[in-house]
């Protein structure tokens, strides 16, 4: 999702990258220099410093830039957007650009300042949930949110986290459908994608449980048979009838699964 929102947004800032560049000088001319443009200034810079540094300086492109700013970047720049400096309809043609696909255009058009507000709310969300699985922080109280950005439910028992975390997954890749629905389909149909749900079910909670979060647990899931002395159901045999071993799973997950 983050790639395809950075690829997404590259071909805008060729377009608007002279013009944003005489916008923050007038800015800063009439004293009226927005604070995200002074954030999104400085992050270029960095950007470019860090480039410097491999390909010697004055070698950085506008690829090597959008691959370097950090993510909040572009969700500062997608705030600005509705500022009174901007020429008008800047805001329409940089999203229709970047988000061609976007939904609810009838009531919600680019121009609108909602849809701006609604983008940068769905964008906070995702780089909050980026940003905890990059530090290694704990996701499983991760709040769930609405098509709109707004936070709602909090999860607070493992079998809440397996449902929420399956909604969270549903959203990031509803909204890199905004770029293209061919994103969405590549995703769902991606071994990442088969992994993770394979993982948020009631099934893959109770190996775990049972398990107890041992080497080969995670295999197990995947597989759901025996890897590396990891238990999955109880052992099933050829002289097991299919529905007998139905029941005995539902049985362990109903006494493990809470």
């Amino acid at each position: 999702m983050e790639v395809t929102y950075r690829l997404s947004t590259t071909d805008v800032k060729r377009i608007s990258w002279p013009c944003s560049q005489g916008l923050a000088n007038n800015d800063r001319a009439r004293g009226n220099n927005p604070r995200s443009t002074r954030y999104t200034h400085e992050d270029v810079l960095g950007a470019v410093g860090k480039i410097a540094k491999k390909k010697g300086k004055g070698n950085a492109t506008v690829d090597d830039i959008v691959a370097k700013v950090p993510f909040g970047f572009w969700e500062t720049i997608i705030k600005g957007l509705k500022h009174k400096s901007h020429p008008a309809g800047m805001q329409a043609s940089v999203l229709s650009i970047a988000f061609p696909n976007a939904p609810d255009l009838a009531t919600t058009p680019y121009d609108d300042a909602a849809f701006v507000d609604r983008l940068a709310n769905l964008l906070s969300q995702v780089r909050d949930v980026r940003n905890r699985i990059g530090h290694h922080d704990q996701i499983w109280r991760t709040p769930e949110f609405d098509s709109y950005g707004n936070l709602g439910f909090i999860p607070r028992r493992p079998r809440q986290t397996v449902n929420s975390l399956r909604l969270l997954a549903n959203q990031i890749s509803w909204l890199a459908g905004w770029i293209d629905p061919e994103i969405t389909n590549y995703i769902k149909a991606s071994d990442h994608w088969w992994s993770l749900q394979a993982l948020l079910t009631k099934e893959a909670l109770t190996v775990y449980r049972k398990n107890g979060g041992r080497v080969g647990t995670y295999e197990a899931v995947i597989r759901m048979t025996p890897q590396h002395e990891a238990v999955t159901w109880p052992n099933k045999t050829p002289r097991t009838p299919e529905k007998i071993h139905r029941i005995n799973r539902r049985r362990v997950t109903k006494n493990i699964f809470y």
